[in-house]
């Protein structure tokens, strides 16, 4: 197994980190690939010394536009507008 979590967290951990180690070992949970833990409601540490999210920049599953753009949308009424 590649991952790991703790059942009473929301976090998963490569099993290569040392920072699971403090996790009860009555609670952990292991995942073969990232997928399986984000599928199962984790999200990737933040701990640096874990390294980057393995997710990140891949496309998710049932998205054709790779992703988020960045990009936010405003719709304002015409009356806030200014027309010179």
């Amino acid at each position: 197994m590649n991952y790991v979590a703790s059942s009473r967290g929301r976090v998963y951990y490569p099993t290569a980190c040392a920072a699971w180690r403090s996790l009860s070992k009555n609670n952990l949970r292991f995942f073969e690939t990232a997928e399986d833990a984000v599928s199962a409601g984790y999200t990737f540490t933040t701990n640096s010394a874990c390294g980057k999210d393995p997710l990140i920049g891949k496309e998710k599953e049932g998205d054709k536009r790779g992703g988020r753009t960045g990009r936010i949308t405003v719709i304002l009424p015409i009356a806030l507008l200014r027309i010179p």
